[in-house]
């Protein structure tokens, strides 16, 4: 689980993008900049996306506990929580969403 954006902007409501099944975050930077230039811009990677932690930050028996609950309900859950770390009641609730494949 992981997440990346950039500062925020005021003249669009905030950009999330989700990847599709196996991408990372790197499959979307590229194209950052051009997203970022009005609005802010969060990429997130669904659970089990992306590279692991390294081991100093969570521990092998650490992530098989994590990684007990893959559904689809956990994955909204952890979704909405990023989303609402990253922006509060901003822009009055309201995001722009991309995704395609297990994004869309």
């Amino acid at each position: 689980l992981q997440s990346k954006s950039t500062n925020p902007a005021v003249d669009h409501p905030p950009l999330i993008i989700l990847g599709g099944m196996a991408q990372s975050i790197a499959s979307w930077e590229f194209h950052l900049p051009h997203f970022a230039k009005d609005r802010s811009v969060l990429i997130y990677e669904c659970l089990g996306q992306g590279p692991l932690p390294p081991e100093e930050i969570c521990s092998n028996a650490e992530l098989d506990t994590y990684y007990d609950d893959v559904s689809l309900e956990r994955q909204g859950h952890d979704f909405w929580s990023v989303v609402d770390d990253a922006f509060g009641n901003d822009n009055d609730g309201k995001v722009d969403v991309v995704g395609f494949s297990f994004g869309g």
